[in-house]
């Protein structure tokens, strides 16, 4: 099963060694809404926005049609 956009955040914030605090920070929102998110409430696209800048994440809108296909590729560089 792919983890989830929030499992997904998680990672990469504990991959880089910060707190939730330090995201909260660097984002301008604050630490609760990280938390929230984390455990898989919903967000706005503008927070969401921000949680990725501040984890030097891009969110990137591809079509349906071609996620399979981007998918892929991702995968191939993670190997």
């Amino acid at each position: 099963m792919k983890p989830t956009l929030h499992e997904t955040l998680r990672a990469r914030r504990l991959a880089l060694g910060l707190s939730q605090i330090e995201v909260a920070r660097r984002s301008g929102i604050q630490q609760r809404q990280v938390s929230t998110f984390e455990r898989g409430t919903d967000v706005t696209l503008s927070t969401l926005s921000k949680l990725a800048q501040a984890l030097d994440m891009e969110l990137l809108p591809v079509p349906r049609e071609d996620s399979a296909k981007v998918a892929a590729v991702i995968e191939a560089r993670a190997h």
